[in-house]
């Protein structure tokens, strides 16, 4: 496979040159494969690699831990939590994509990859994109920060914040409370962080192919049109928008404030996860 050289500066930029995370190779066809990577020349030969195009998946957060985690179960939460090291989040908004299922559950194969391709060229999966950019516009005016955005090649799209190193009470109940504070001051539809663990999710890796689609998770800037971010996850090559180097501590106080929050709360005998809102907390 050709190099690309863009593609290895936005893994470097966006992990970091040394770390501990999991990569995981595959599809529900042929089966998924997890793996502990500890390098951005790790991934990216990964990468070159992946000749047969299946999907990559590689986990939000880096570990601190000597223990290998692609032996760690999902009921392991706990430690995922607090080996997780916690300086970024990450927003997924993510399109119900059940009717197109349906649609297309007894066709065949070429039926499907078109059915969804047309789905995708018409724009009914512009949702999740609309959302992620209002949301951008959001934190920027609200907290001057510039989050990079990444379409998946299909029903997602996420927004990448990096943040101080932080050192939480209550990491998962705090990253629940301010994905639903977001979710509700910005009346949201599409945001993707219910019922899942948010220190052991994996997310879609820049440069791998979505199995339905065959388009690429690739970062757009934010001012896009939606017809030219899909034309541009159909092209292999990566292009050379990069994550800004930029101050955080807005966003970051903003975290420590909700854990401060929730943790009181907790305290008192609390645990309604409902119960804030963005100007409480501000």
């Amino acid at each position: 496979m050709d190099e690309d050289q863009n593609l290895y500066n936005l893994y470097k930029k966006l992990y970091g040159s040394k770390f501990k995370r999991t990569i995981t190779i595959g599809d529900t066809t042929t089966g998924f494969r997890t793996s502990e990577i500890t390098s951005t020349d790790e991934i990216y030969d990964i990468y070159l690699k992946n000749e047969f195009h299946n999907g990559l998946y590689i986990s939000v957060y880096e570990y601190d831990t000597p223990e290998n985690i692609t032996r760690w179960l999902k009921s392991d939460g706990m430690k995922f939590e607090e080996s997780a090291i916690k300086n970024c989040v990450v927003l997924r908004f993510r399109e119900d994509i059940k009717m197109i299922k349906e649609e297309i559950s007894k066709l065949p194969q070429i039926q499907k990859f078109m059915f969804i391709r047309r789905s995708i060229n018409l724009g009914h999966l512009n949702n999740a994109i609309k959302e992620a950019k209002k949301t951008h516009q959001f934190i920027k005016e609200e907290f001057g920060y510039d989050a990079f955005p990444i379409y998946n090649g299909f029903n997602e799209c996420s927004l990448y914040i990096k943040t101080k190193e932080l050192h939480l009470e209550n990491p998962t109940l705090t990253m629940f409370a301010l994905n639903r504070i977001i979710e509700d001051h910005m009346k949201l539809e599409t945001l993707f962080y219910k019922n899942i663990e948010p220190y052991s999710q994996m997310i879609s890796l820049p440069g791998g192919q979505n199995t339905y689609t065959k388009l690429y998770t690739k970062p757009f800037e934010i001012d896009t049109p939606y017809e030219e971010i899909i034309k541009n996850s159909s092209e292999r090559k990566m292009n050379d928008i990069l994550p800004k180097k930029q101050k955080n501590r807005k966003i970051s106080d903003i975290i420590t404030k909700i854990d401060k929050r929730v943790s009181y709360n907790i305290s008192q005998g609390n645990t309604n996860k409902k119960g804030y809102t963005l100007e409480e907390i501000l």
